[in-house]
């Protein structure tokens, strides 16, 4: 199977700020095991050091292409923090294109990339190289263990959806407005790709690494993002 894996920037906030890299192992070690029989592709976020510089740049007046820039920049160094463990089966560059992105995928098993283009979040980054190497899987590991209707941390009524169209979750997104790094839903761009090219997605909780397992073995974890 080929896979592409959006890992949320949550994943690596604890390992940059207190250095407790326990999360990050628990993923290197799945994505050693998935990749013996699996061509996958891994696009780390920003998380919360991304949000900082883009803070103090942005208060220093820097223009937003440099804001961009520096996002671009956080996403890659969680990049190559994972690589770091993985080196003796993974890419041992972080791309810096999409069809670095290809190539790497004709040489390894394991292919770990960052942010691409400035303007481009990583969910929009994760579909494009999902279509590129034509996927059959696009998997978020993101802060909430499932879609909701609303933020459930705020609203205790809020929808969990199990299964959900790409055309339901575009009008969900468009209606309503989440808090940065609190709860993420997914990006208007990515969906748009996901949508012509019926790549499948399923969203699911980034603090259980094993569910990438789960959902191999075609458990039902988290919500599943159905295209026509």
């Amino acid at each position: 199977m080929r896979l592409v894996i959006l890992l949320g920037g949550i994943v690596f906030n604890e390992a940059v700020e207190k250095g407790d890299a326990s999360l990050i192992d628990r993923y290197i070690n799945v994505l050693r095991e998935v990749s013996r029989s699996n061509k996958v592709v891994v696009v780390a976020g920003g998380g919360r050091i991304a949000r900082r510089y883009i803070e103090l740049a942005s208060n220093l007046k820097a223009p937003n292409s440099l804001l961009d820039d520096l996002g671009i920049a956080a996403t890659r160094i969680n990049a190559l923090l994972l690589v770091s463990g993985l080196t003796d089966v993974a890419y041992p560059r972080i791309p810096r294109s999409y069809q670095e992105v290809v190539s790497a995928l004709s040489s390894h098993n394991l292919v770990i990339a960052g942010g691409m283009v400035a303007g481009q979040s990583t969910d929009a980054v994760a579909a494009v190289i999902a279509e590129y190497v034509r996927a059959q899987l696009l998997i978020k590991m993101t802060g909430a263990d499932a879609i909701y209707s609303d933020d459930p941390n705020k609203n205790s009524s809020a929808i969990r959806y199990d299964e959900i169209t790409v055309d339901i979750l575009e009008k969900l997104v468009s209606s309503q407005k989440f808090e940065p790094g609190k709860y993420e839903l997914f990006d208007l761009v990515a969906l748009r790709i996901v949508r012509r090219s019926k790549i499948p997605v399923v969203v699911t909780t980034a603090f259980s690494p094993e569910n990438i397992f789960r959902i191999l073995r075609a458990e039902k974890v988290g919500t599943l993002v159905k295209v026509s």
